[in-house]
């Protein structure tokens, strides 16, 4: 008898592990995503992250080879203020990237502290509307002058 309320027992912690579980995987409209958490939004960012200055003096002409680099880095969205942290991702290895949100109003920057270069943010506030994606480039500074 001891042996079937032990098996009880691990039958319901599976049961509530596995539906506690499925519930975080459904998106907003009851739909497993492909993100794993993440809602699917129909609006967000998109953009590149580069990297640069990559030459310590610039030339005029401008040096092709010094030119910004696609830059793979993981950032952070924030609410256009800075003050509370809405998620963080990674770039692709070409810098570029994809991140669903809700319409509102934010800001990008690196993940790491502010005094780690190099250091990544977006200029100004990201205004992202319903259904339509916002492109937001990312300048990561290297900090070489």
């Amino acid at each position: 008898m001891a042996m079937s309320v032990r098996m009880w027992q691990i039958f319901w912690v599976i049961l509530i592990i596995l539906v506690t579980g499925t519930v975080f995987l459904l998106n907003d409209n009851g739909f497993f995503d492909q993100s794993y958490g993440t809602p699917s939004y129909a609006n967000g960012i998109r953009g590149t992250a580069t990297l640069g200055p990559t030459c310590p003096v610039e030339r005029n002409p401008p040096d092709p080879t010094c030119a910004d680099q696609p830059y793979h880095a993981s950032l952070t969205v924030t609410t256009a203020d800075g003050q509370h942290v809405v998620g963080q991702f990674d770039t692709d290895v070409d810098g570029t990237f994809s991140v669903g949100l809700p319409p509102g109003e934010y800001a990008i920057r690196s993940t790491s502290i502010s005094n780690v270069r190099p250091y990544c943010s977006s200029r100004g506030t990201i205004r992202v509307s319903a259904g339509t994606y916002t492109i937001a480039n990312v300048s990561c500074d290297t900090g070489i002058r």
